[in-house]
């Protein structure tokens, strides 16, 4: 008796039984079917062995279809692993790089602002240097023309005093002169001398 059914159950107790129908039909045929028909118990016998030689080379064939697809499942992962490890490493320079974008950029900016600040101090000390100047010059030309005022009230003064002093020595003289004509209108004529004549002192 063929040990069909032990060959069939085991096909059965695998997940692919699919594979296994398929690789026993693409089997080369049993000797019996090739027969000449003769010994029978020898065939069912041969039949048998056929079936284990095919069981255990589909056995192996599926071991080693298991491991290439456990080797494969294992590149997989390590593809995946290496794929989501170049990710997160792009990642990571992506963020550096944006963070020392942001720093330099940060950097820049209070470069920038210092500069600014200085330009601004540096033209306020300037304009308060400029207004200082000015009003030191402004100080002394006002120093300067009261000292002008004071020497010129100085000599208009004396100038005032010295032609009130004339006009009144001026006027003295004058006064004298008129006084000099009355004593002369008032004295008497001098003997000897007609009117008219001047006499002779």
């Amino acid at each position: 008796m063929r040990t069909s059914w032990k060959v069939d159950g085991q096909a059965n107790a695998l997940q692919n039984q699919n594979a296994w129908e398929a690789f026993k039909n693409a089997a080369p045929a049993d000797a019996a079917a090739g027969g000449d028909g003769g010994d029978n118990g020898a065939a069912v016998a041969d039949g048998a062995a056929d079936d284990d030689n095919l069981w255990n080379e589909f056995q192996s064939r599926e071991e080693q279809q298991k491991k290439r697809e456990e080797e494969k499942r294992v590149e997989e992962e390590r593809v995946r692993a290496e794929q989501a490890r170049r990710e997160a490493e792009a990642r990571e320079r992506a963020e550096a790089a944006a963070a020392a974008a942001v720093a330099e950029e940060a950097a820049r900016q209070a470069a920038a602002a210092e500069r600014a600040a200085a330009e601004r101090r540096a033209v306020e000390e300037q304009r308060a240097a400029e207004i200082a100047k000015l009003q030191n010059v402004d100080k002394a030309a006002a120093d300067l023309d009261e000292q002008h005022h004071a020497v010129d009230f100085g000599a208009g003064g004396a100038g005032a005093a010295s032609a009130f002093g004339l006009r009144v020595r001026a006027g003295e003289e004058e006064e004298e002169d008129f006084g000099d004509e009355d004593e002369d209108e008032d004295a008497p004529p001098v003997p000897g001398c007609e009117e008219g004549e001047e006499g002779e002192v």
